[in-house]
């Protein structure tokens, strides 16, 4: 699926629209904002180690990697699973100590 020329970023506050279309709230997230394949996406598009490896490795790859390490415990798939989906949708900004502690995204 390719994007579209919609805008992504919502007018309403803590709102963005995802890859697939859907809008994802922040503050209010519920199960039918939340997509296997939006996932998959943002997971290959952010790098691990903030880029600094010589070449491009994404937390999709990470994450791939670690399945095959735990996939002989379900309950590790899982709780790994959780762990990463989790993470990636309510990711919040980091605070910039060099900026009186504000996120870096509004600094």
């Amino acid at each position: 699926m390719q994007p579209d020329s919609r805008l992504y970023v919502s007018q309403e506050r803590n709102t963005f629209r995802t890859f697939t279309g859907r809008l994802f709230n922040l503050a209010a997230p519920t199960a039918d904002m939340v997509c296997l394949e939006d996932i998959a996406h943002a997971l290959a598009h952010s790098t691990r180690y903030n880029g600094h490896l010589p070449t491009a490795y994404s937390v999709a790859q990470h994450s791939l990697h670690v399945m095959r390490v735990v996939s002989e415990d379900p309950k590790a798939v899982r709780d790994y699973s959780e762990h990463s989906g989790k993470r990636l949708m309510l990711r919040k900004p980091k605070k910039d100590k060099q900026n009186g502690g504000q996120d870096d995204a509004t600094a």
